[in-house]
């Protein structure tokens, strides 16, 4: 019943499809170009408030998952992997065993799109992918 669950969440997601996280929490654009591939980095966004009473509060927590995949000389193969990643991450990250707990409330997904990891150089492709999780937190 944290804020911290989200993050904690989404680590357990993308290590359990086994990605590796870059953890530098604020620099996405500080990877290096030999970055492994399905490295993935996490995005916190705005964390609003919601509803509450005495005992509980609802946040509405928006977080940005990044994955990045080698393209190699086929960049539209990295695509086509992309694209199909984002469809194993739905399933597992939108699984109700998985995403309703006593502390997030629900998980839905935002957009998701496929970009160059650097327009100079189209032959490594990001994921990235937005969602929102309602959480409730419990200050007493």
């Amino acid at each position: 019943m944290s804020l911290s669950s989200v993050r904690s969440y989404f680590r357990t997601v993308m290590d359990g499809l086994g990605y590796e996280e870059w953890t530098d929490g604020f620099n996405v654009e500080n990877i290096p170009q030999t970055i492994k591939d399905r490295t993935y980095h996490l995005e916190t966004g705005f964390i609003d408030s919601g509803p509450a009473n005495q005992l509980t509060h609802q946040f509405d927590y928006s977080i940005t998952v990044r994955a990045f995949f080698k393209g190699y000389n086929e960049p539209a193969a990295a695509i086509d992997l992309a694209i199909l990643a984002s469809e194993g991450i739905l399933a597992v990250a939108l699984d109700p065993a998985n995403r309703l707990g006593l502390s997030i409330k629900d998980i839905s997904p935002g957009s998701i799109q496929v970009q160059p990891r650097d327009f100079t150089n189209d032959n490594d492709v990001v994921l990235i992918m937005e969602f929102n999780a309602d959480i409730i937190c419990n200050f007493s």
